[in-house]
């Protein structure tokens, strides 16, 4: 009975934080010595985690490059090289990697490793998951072993960190970090945030504290030019270190004030690079139909949709069923969505708090992930929900969740033998449970048509998730599929000149021009600056012959995206049917210096040259670029081996010269 009431009492009865903690050489922290982890070596843990992370992700390397995974990777020529990646300037850089230089460099070494072959993507994926895994695991091994921590949990320290670590490390939310390529700026950025508190509490626990000290220092910077929410982590560090390293607010200001004082300006930097960030990407360099703009709303609003997307973030961790990659989440619109789960999130952080105060160590975790959330949960508009975003705080929500089963079954178990059968039997149904869905949701990441397809089913109401399988249908040459897909998002949003422009494009490729124009027309009433749109008219009023329209759209197409190579590409097409040959010549040239690896404007202007009478030697260059570009080029094949047979004799002259 008397057991059964501490633990009723002592749940997580953590200490206030005030008692004394013992030294241990130059550290502020001691392990009780006396408290060993029952039956689970760490050697044994370790093992386990790293056996199951790759087991769950091992189909991970069959997924392909998707949505951002385009302009971040596919377009984005700064990656090409080192030395061009570490150069990149602000222009030259998308905004998905705009001040993330430590993301763009892992993806630039991917590259210089596999090209756009993605194996190396994922396999660099993976390994940042797994090693965020294993500091996750010794962080709180180490974290349940101080002194001050109840009883029971010390005893249970391994195991306890263990099934949280496995339920993170495997959880199906975890796969918008790992298999989806260009997220690995989140996972990375929460290895960097977990291995700044690991640092420091080894760091507090060592002899030989300054290195550990400084890597914490440097996980903390290097975090901060991974991704923005990183701005907490000097915060967490702070209330990690006075809750269980440190007696007060002295002790950690005498001894590790000038390792927090070293963390703090990255968030300052972190706060003054978020006011230069641009909000809107930049337009794709070679789009078949508009670029999906994100949609944006004010802050206030956005705050106020907030609580029901953290909600289904919990739902999603306690029940994982109905994931989707971008779900183009609504701005909360009546109250009913604003205030029954406003209360309920307003009501755990006020427990978060509440906990913070009187049972320090239990409110940490819910303090803590709430901060890791607060920088895209709060007043900055993003985009509203992204299941990635979860990626650290899973942790906190699982560790409590274990704790709480835990306390449950001691509570009403009284045989060490159930409970120790209880506590494993369940562990193991939920691990394994989570590893086969997590397996199953990887293979949605297989193919662009599966993922487009899945988007549909789960947001039928995002505009650019029909657009993007549209895009894909209009790829294969399945206009008509691509049509009735754009008709749909024409409903969806009848005013977005965006829904217009993609049934004209549809219409275009499917030879129903007069149509098309019609639509692309609309499109341009409706957004006269919609550069897309501009554009795509121009080309179907080229085809009807109407020049003096078309010329007067290219133009704006130009001005409103005076970036895309794709638009000066089609503006010489259009000016070489026409016989302006010197001036289509002029757009090819600007287009590849815009991108030099676009594969179409490449063959064109090797044509160009070739019917001018040019140089066959720089007009094979332009073709051998455009089959390396584009493989399956037909067109770019036949004449590459075309200018082939005019360049061989020469050389051949040229060697018997020579010789």
């Amino acid at each position: 009975m008397n057991r059964t009431k501490s633990n009723r009492n002592g749940m997580l009865a953590a200490t206030s934080g005030n008692r004394p903690a013992s030294k241990t050489g130059k550290g502020d922290v001691a392990e009780n010595a006396s408290a060993r982890s029952v039956s689970f070596p760490t050697r044994t843990c370790i093992a386990l985690t790293a056996t199951a992370v790759l087991l769950t992700f091992a189909n991970s390397f069959h997924g392909v490059f998707l949505y951002d995974d385009q302009p971040n990777i596919h377009e984005n020529l700064s990656l090409r090289s080192l030395q061009a990646t570490w150069e990149a300037s602000g222009t030259d850089v998308p905004s998905g990697l705009w001040r993330r230089p430590v993301g763009r460099w892992s993806l630039a070494m991917n590259y210089w490793i596999s090209g756009l072959d993605p194996w190396s993507y994922h396999a660099v994926n993976l390994a940042i998951h797994l090693a965020a895994s294993l500091i996750l695991l010794d962080l709180l091994r180490r974290t349940m072993h101080l002194r001050g921590t109840p009883r029971w949990i010390r005893e249970h320290a391994n195991p306890i960190a263990l099934v949280v670590t496995l339920i993170w490390a495997v959880h199906p939310l975890q796969t918008e970090s790992v298999t989806y390529i260009v997220q690995r700026l989140e996972s990375l950025m929460g290895m960097f945030y977990l291995a700044t508190i690991y640092c420091l509490l080894r760091g507090a626990r060592s002899r030989r504290h300054l290195p550990w000290y400084a890597a914490a220092v440097a996980s903390c910077w290097l975090g901060a030019f991974t991704k923005e929410v990183m701005v907490t982590a000097p915060v967490v560090a702070l209330l990690y270190d006075r809750i269980f390293l440190s007696r007060s607010w002295l002790t950690v200001l005498r001894r590790r004030g000038w390792v927090h004082a070293m963390m703090l300006p990255s968030s300052i930097y972190l706060v003054w690079a978020a006011r230069r960030l641009p909000l809107l990407p930049k337009p794709a360099s070679r789009p078949t139909i508009p670029s999906p703009f994100r949609d944006y709303s004010d802050p206030w609003n956005y705050l106020l949709s907030q609580p029901g997307v953290l909600l289904h973030y919990l739902q999603l961790t306690f029940w994982p069923r109905g994931q989707c990659l971008d779900y183009m989440w609504p701005v909360a619109d009546n109250w009913l969505k604003i205030v029954l789960p406003g209360l309920v999130i307003v009501g755990l952080l006020a427990a978060s708090f509440i906990a913070l105060w009187r049972w320090p160590r239990l409110g940490f975790v819910g303090v803590a992930s709430f901060l890791v959330l607060a920088p895209t949960s709060t007043i900055i508009p993003l985009r509203l929900a992204f299941e990635h975003r979860m990626y650290l705080s899973l942790a906190g929500v699982a560790l409590l969740t274990v704790l709480a089963v835990a306390w449950a079954i001691r509570r009403y178990l009284d045989d060490p033998q159930q409970q120790r059968r209880m506590a494993i039997g369940l562990s193991a149904i939920v691990i394994i449970a989570l590893m086969i869905t997590t397996h199953l949701r990887n293979t949605v990441y297989y193919s662009r048509l599966a993922m487009f397809q899945d988007n549909v089913a789960k947001a039928p109401a995002n505009i650019f998730a029909y657009m993007n399988l549209g895009d894909y249908y209009l790829e294969v040459d399945d206009p008509a599929s691509a049509l009735a897909l754009f008709q749909a998002t024409t409903k969806i949003k009848p005013d977005d000149a965006r829904t217009w422009t993609c049934v004209g494009c549809a219409l275009k490729e499917m030879g129903k021009v007069d149509q098309a124009a019609a639509m692309l027309k609309r499109a341009v009433e409706l957004n006269p600056e919609y550069g897309q749109a501009n554009h795509h008219y121009a080309i179907a009023m080229e085809q009807l012959g109407d020049w003096p329209t078309a010329a007067a759209h290219f133009e704006k197409a130009i001005a409103q995206e005076p970036g895309n190579a794709t638009i000066h590409n089609d503006v010489a097409v259009a000016l070489g049917s026409r016989g302006l040959f010197a001036d289509a010549e002029g757009y090819l040239r600007q287009a590849l210096q815009l991108n030099p690896e676009h594969a179409e404007a490449h063959t064109n202007l090797g044509s160009m040259i070739m019917s001018q009478g040019g140089s066959p030697r720089e007009a094979e260059f332009h073709f051998r670029e455009a089959v390396r570009l584009q493989p399956d080029s037909r067109e770019a094949a036949l004449n590459l081996q075309r200018v082939q047979q005019l360049t061989a004799p020469a050389a051949a002259n040229g060697l018997q010269q020579q010789g």
